[in-house]
């Protein structure tokens, strides 16, 4: 069983192994886009920010960069709860169906209903239910980076996991190892399609 698969978080140890296969396969450019990319979450994750803004800013931040998508995939396989990953997933094919809106938000409140039932809601600290919580939002209405959210499909759990859940502490590993530094408490970066040629 995979380390994302348990209701407890992975290890240091085991964060570092993962951080260093993803450094590890990374291109020049990836790494400049995943090192912007991380600085661009924890900054939204340190915001005071409502809630919901802070859901949306992340998978917008995720859905942008397409340099970055097999990274965050391959994160989301090794690291990310498989709860969040199946739920993303869903949710995203529910916003890709041509359902109306008010569909839309029924069903994905049902995949919702079903996850928590499934995943002990009630063992759950504030954290997680707010980020599973606000997959339901962010799949129902973030429309401006449908491309990116679709290409990504249950990765799109990893910049919620990040911004609500404990995956702020591997970011913190995975820069350590793009760049041998600490993150920066706060920062202005945005994330760039570092394979963009002008």
């Amino acid at each position: 069983m995979r380390q994302g698969t348990s209701m407890s978080e992975p290890t240091v140890e085991r964060q570092k192994q993962i951080a260093r296969s993803v450094v590890g396969g990374a291109t020049p450019p990836e790494k400049d886009a995943l090192r912007a990319w991380i600085e661009e979450l924890l900054q939204i994750k340190s915001s005071p920010s409502p809630v919901l803004l802070k859901a949306k800013r992340a998978v917008e931040a995720t859905a942008k960069s397409s340099v970055i998508f097999p990274l965050v995939k391959l994160i989301s396989r090794e690291i990310t709860p498989a709860a969040v990953t199946r739920l993303s997933q869903q949710l995203v094919d529910v916003r890709q169906s041509n359902l109306s809106t008010l569909a839309k938000s029924k069903q994905a409140l049902t995949l919702v209903g079903a996850a928590l039932k499934q995943t002990s809601w009630d063992e759950r600290g504030l954290p997680a239910r707010l980020g599973l919580t606000s997959a339901v939002v962010a799949a129902i209405v973030f429309g401006s980076q449908a491309a990116g959210i679709a290409a990504l499909g249950g990765a799109i759990g990893v910049p919620l996991w990040v911004i609500f859940g404990a995956g702020a502490t591997f970011l913190g590993v995975l820069y350590q190892e793009i760049t041998g530094k600490e993150p920066p408490a706060k920062t202005t970066y945005r994330v760039v399609d570092a394979a963009r040629e002008d």
